[in-house]
C-alpha cells in the first residue's frame, strides 16, 4: 500500500500525463501568474500588500509550487512567455489575475488563446477578472455579475461539511 501511494504521489508531483500504453509526456508543474498593477514594488522584490495577488503568491510558495509572475504593467504578453526553447509549453497552468480595465490600449487576448488552445496550458481566472468576453470564451463561462449580501449564511439542512455550524 505504501509503495502504491508513493508512486501515486510521485506521478502527481512530476505531472506525468499518460498518453498511451507505452508512452507518457512529462508536463510542466510550473505556474504563470499574470497580474496587472497589483504589485506595488516597481523592482519586483517585495510582495507585501494584502490583496489576492499576495495571497496567491504566498500559497504557491507555501505549497512549493514553482511559479513565475508576468506583470502586464511592465511587459507585454507575448507567446514567448508561454513556451520554452524547444517550443513546448513552459507552464502547466496560467492563473489570470489581471484586470483588463487597467489597460487603456487593451490586452491582446489572441496570445492567451494561442497558449491555452494550441499549447494546452490550463487556465484559472480569479474572482471577477473574467469580465472580458474573450476570456469568458476561453473559460467557457458567461460573466453575469457579482452580488454582495450583509445577511448571515444559514445552513438549511444537515450535511457533512456543514455539520455543527
Amino acid at each position: 500500500m505504501k509503495r502504491r501511494l508513493f508512486h501515486f504521489v510521485l506521478i502527481l508531483c512530476l505531472g506525468i500525463r499518460l498518453t498511451g500504453a507505452e508512452e507518457f509526456r512529462l508536463e510542466s508543474n510550473r505556474v504563470l501568474l499574470i497580474i496587472d498593477g497589483q504589485w506595488k514594488d516597481p523592482a519586483s522584490y517585495i510582495i507585501q500588500d494584502g490583496d489576492e495577488f499576495q495571497q496567491i503568491a504566498a500559497l504557491r510558495k507555501l505549497w512549493c509550487v514553482p511559479f513565475h509572475i508576468l506583470r502586464l504593467d511592465q511587459e507585454p504578453m507575448t507567446i514567448n512567455r508561454f513556451i520554452d526553447m524547444d517550443g513546448d509549453p513552459a507552464y502547466g497552468c496560467i492563473i489570470w489575475d489581471a484586470d483588463h480595465s487597467q489597460f487603456p490600449t487593451g490586452i491582446d487576448y489572441t496570445v492567451l488563446r494561442h497558449a491555452v488552445v494550441d499549447f494546452g496550458i490550463n487556465l484559472i481566472a480569479i474572482s471577477d477578472r473574467i469580465q472580458e468576453p474573450e476570456l469568458q470564451k476561453l473559460l467557457g463561462l458567461e460573466y453575469i455579475g457579482s452580488a454582495y449580501t450583509e445577511e448571515n449564511i444559514r445552513v438549511s439542512q444537515d450535511h457533512h461539511p456543514c455539520r455543527g455550524r
